[in-house]
C-alpha cells in the first residue's frame, strides 16, 4: 500500500493520533529482511521489507553504502525514513578499549573529551547528509543503559553525553526534524534531560521485560516524550506470543505516545515473519471497552 509521505514521529508521538496505530521497522540484517523482501541485498531491501510490512517509519543506518538510495526508495513507497547515526560515546569507549574507556568515565572523564568531541563532529556530519536527503527523523544510536539502569555514572551521562547528543542533532532540531535516541535498557533516568535537549522520542526496550518497558513508556508519556518500540524480540518465538505482543502494544499506542516497533534485536527470518504477525495484531480493531 502506498501512502502519502508524512512524519509519523511528530504525528504519532506528539499524542495527536490518540486511538490510532502506527508502526516502525528499526534494525534488521539482510537475512531477516529476506523473509519479507524480494530484494534482500539491494539498496531497496529495507524499503521492500517496510512496504511488505506496511509500516509507517523505517530506520536507515547512515553508514551503509546503500543508505541514500534506501531513503529514496522508502519515499517512493510512502514510508518515512529515519536516518540513523552513531552516537559519540561508544566509538570513544572503543577507541580507548571498552574496559579502560568505561573506567575513564568514572576516574578521568576529561581524558575522553578530545575523542568525544571528534566523534560529535563525525556524527553531526552524518546528520547533515541525512538532512540533505530530506529524512523524517534523525536517530542517534547510543546504548546507554542495561536492564538495571545506566551503564555509566548518571553524572557523566548528564554532564558529558547528553549535551553532546544535543550537539549532534541540533541542526536537525533547528530544521524541525524529529530527533530520536536509540538505546537498549532502562533509560528513564535520562528522559527529562533528553526532552530538554530537544529530543522527540526514544527507541527503547532492548532487553527489557514487558513490565519494564511499560514503566518506561508511562514515564516518557508523563513528560510528553514519545517512545518507539513495544515489540520485544523475546516475544517473537511463537505466533501466539507475537499476537499477544502486538495487541498489548496496541493498547499503549492507542493511548497516544507510542509508535509500535521492534526493539532492534530481530536477526532471523522467523522473527521477522512473526514481527509481521505482531504488527497485524496491533492494527486489528479492538472493541471499545478494550481501549
Amino acid at each position: 500500500m502506498v501512502r502519502p509521505a508524512f512524519d509519523p514521529v511528530h504525528a504519532a508521538l506528539s499524542g495527536a493520533l490518540v486511538g490510532h496505530v502506527l508502526t516502525a521497522l528499526t534494525f534488521a540484517p539482510p537475512d531477516a529482511l529476506a523473509a519479507v523482501s524480494a530484494a534482500p541485498r539491494s539498496a531497496s531491501s529495507i524499503a521492500e521489507a517496510a512496504s511488505a510490512l506496511d509500516v509507517d517509519l523505517a530506520f536507515v543506518p547512515s553508514w551503509l553504502p546503500s543508505a541514500p538510495g534506501t531513503v529514496v526508495a522508502l519515499r517512493e513507497v510512502g514510508v518515512a525514513p529515519a536516518w540513523v547515526v552513531r552516537g559519540p560515546l561508544w566509538p570513544t569507549l572503543e577507541h580507548f578499549g571498552l574496559e579502560n574507556g568505561l573506567r575513564l568515565t568514572a576516574r578521568d572523564p576529561e581524558a575522553l573529551t578530545p575523542q568525544l568531541d571528534l566523534q560529535v563532529e563525525r556524527s553531526r556530519s552524518a546528520v547533515l547528509v541525512g538532512m540533505r536527503l530530506d529524512v523524517s527523523a534523525i536517530v542517534v544510536a547510543e546504548d546507554l543503559a542495561g536492564n538495571d539502569g545506566l551503564l555509566v555514572a548518571p553524572d557523566f551521562a548528564l554532564a558529558e553525553v547528553v549535551p553532546r547528543l544535543h550537539a549532534v542533532v541540533s541542526p536537525a532540531i533547528d530544521d524541525g526534524i524529529a530527533a530520536v535516541l536509540h538505546s537498549d535498557g532502562d533509560v528513564r533516568a535520562l528522559l527529562p534531560a533528553l526532552a530538554r535537549a530537544g529530543f522527540t522520542a526514544v527507541h527503547a526496550g532492548g532487553g527489557l521485560s514487558r513490565e519494564a518497558f511499560e514503566r518506561l513508556f508511562w514515564a516518557a508519556r508523563r513528560l510528553g516524550f514519545g517512545v518507539i518500540g513495544g515489540i520485544s524480540t523475546g516475544d517473537l518465538v511463537t505466533p501466539a506470543g507475537a499476537v499477544f505482543a502486538g495487541t498489548s502494544a496496541s493498547l499503549l499506542a492507542r493511548a497516544g505516545g507510542l509508535l509500535i516497533g521492534d526493539d532492534g534485536g530481530v536477526e532471523r527470518a522467523r522473527e521477522m515473519r512473526l514481527l509481521e504477525t505482531a504488527f497485524a495484531a496491533a492494527r486489528s480493531d479492538l472493541p471499545p471497552d478494550r481501549l
